[in-house]
């Protein structure tokens, strides 16, 4: 065979051939996996931006209760399990930004909650109830506003348009506590 002035056997045009449909084979399959593997990431982003959210939503709802009341109740629970599960994921679809909103917030709600459960219980019926003085909760009125910020940058990877107000904060000591009064046994 004669090719641009080149003479080649058949040899060598079916072995050019080969190596050519090799080539080709192993950048479409590398293509395929690569496309694959990242629709994998965007979909398992969507869901840890969805649970996050769901933490971040309640967790506000609950530092709001807080700063109202200025008492913490033991079963307010802050671990934010979905973030330690998927914060590598996260780091990776969030942008810079997003990424220091969110891991902030997800830290300072984990430092309260387990520093609220080492903190000591007031004398107030089986020790169920923590006081929180005023300052404290002018510091949770922070963490209830990056709550909603982290809440609302997780929206566009979420694939969900709901975002959060953080107009009308809870004021502090705004509703205090009442124990409700003992109930007698009836005879």
């Amino acid at each position: 065979m004669n090719l641009w002035g080149l003479h080649l056997s058949d040899v060598a045009v079916t072995a050019f051939a080969t190596l050519l449909g090799v080539l080709t084979g192993a950048l479409v399959s590398g293509l395929v996996s690569y496309w694959l593997e990242r629709r994998r990431d965007r979909t398992q982003a969507r869901a840890a931006a969805r649970l996050l959210r769901m933490e971040f939503a309640l967790r506000k709802d609950q530092l709001e209760s807080a700063i109202r009341e200025l008492v913490w109740w033991p079963f307010y629970d802050f671990e934010l399990e979905p973030w330690d599960r998927y914060k590598a994921l996260l780091a990776a679809e969030l942008g810079a930004d997003g990424w220091v909103k969110v891991s902030q917030s997800a830290s300072e709600l984990q430092s309260v909650g387990r520093g609220m459960l080492k903190a000591p219980a007031e004398d107030l019926p089986q020790g169920m109830l923590r006081q929180i003085g005023v300052e404290g909760a002018k510091s949770m009125l922070v963490m209830r506003a990056n709550a909603v910020e982290a809440f609302n940058v997780l929206s566009e990877l979420a694939d969900d348009p709901e975002v959060l107000s953080s107009d009308s904060p809870p004021v502090v000591g705004g509703a205090p506590f009442q124990m409700p009064p003992a109930s007698r046994p009836s005879s």
